[in-house]
């Protein structure tokens, strides 16, 4: 016999002969559900990873779009995943008010349903597409427009620096051939 995981009832017997593994694991909360004492800090870091932000940018007082859309994402998953009031909820991101902690959650939501643009986080494939049009003779504004960046989206990039000298490098090797070109030309 099967005993459910939710419902401690038995079901029957399991054969083999069964393809739909439906019956076999019931998904009928969320995957986050199922851990013991989710805590709220827990949630915090997962909304901090997700968005690639430090956590402890989460309870200050940020307005860059990055960090407010994590924030937004972390009382969403607060008010869906623990018994937290609003209130609380508003506590524990810097004293905010209850209202902040509705609209922050319903800006999460039109960002999951695609609404609301989501503001661009920089992840290691982000950073090596980046890099690659720049190699292959794009200038940084058009590698820019290509991956649809703002100017505050490439200052946000983790190897920015790194970045910006390749361009650098590559805009003089550039200009070094051409100007060779022009001077194997006239002679």
């Amino acid at each position: 016999m099967f005993i459910d995981a939710f419902t401690g009832e038995e079901t029957g017997p399991i054969t083999r002969a069964k393809t739909d593994r439906s019956h076999f694991v019931r998904m009928d909360h969320p995957p986050l559900d199922m851990l013991s004492g989710c805590s709220w800090r827990f949630l915090l870091q997962l909304a901090a990873r997700r968005w690639n932000v430090d956590g402890e940018q989460l309870t200050g007082t940020s307005r860059d779009q990055l960090v407010c859309a994590a924030r937004h994402h972390a009382m969403w998953l607060l008010r869906t995943h623990t018994r937290m009031t609003l209130p609380r909820i508003g506590k524990l991101f810097g004293g905010r008010d209850h209202t902040t902690v509705i609209s922050g959650i319903d800006a999460h939501i039109e960002r999951a349903a695609g609404v609301r643009p989501s503001p661009f986080v920089w992840t290691h494939q982000a950073v090596r597409r980046y890099s690659r049009l720049l190699v292959d003779g794009k200038t940084v504004a058009a590698a820019d427009k290509a991956l649809g960046l703002g100017l505050t989206d490439r200052w946000r990039c983790p190897r920015r620096r790194e970045l910006m000298r390749q361009a650098m490098g590559l805009s003089r090797q550039r200009l070094v051939l051409a100007a060779l070109r022009r001077k194997a030309a006239q002679q």
